[in-house]
């Protein structure tokens, strides 16, 4: 939230937040971003929407995300 009214008070746009958890630590140091690990979680979801406020602020158009593989 502090970011959030930080962003208001210097005029920049808020892209989004992510919740502090310790899963998204543990999938990270497990080498699987939690996107990845739990891509319909709360966590997973609050990146994609950060993902997608910084395509649309820099005019991109919509489309599929790129599928990656980790083996």
């Amino acid at each position: 939230m502090a970011a959030r009214a930080e962003a208001a008070r210097l005029g920049c746009d808020f892209l989004g937040e992510v919740p502090l958890d310790i899963a998204i630590r543990t999938s990270s140091d497990a080498g699987e971003p939690i996107v990845a690990a739990q891509p319909d979680s709360l966590y997973g979801q609050a990146y994609r929407t950060i993902a997608a406020n910084v395509r649309d602020k820099l005019g991109g158009a919509a489309r599929p995300a790129p599928r990656i593989v980790m083996q």
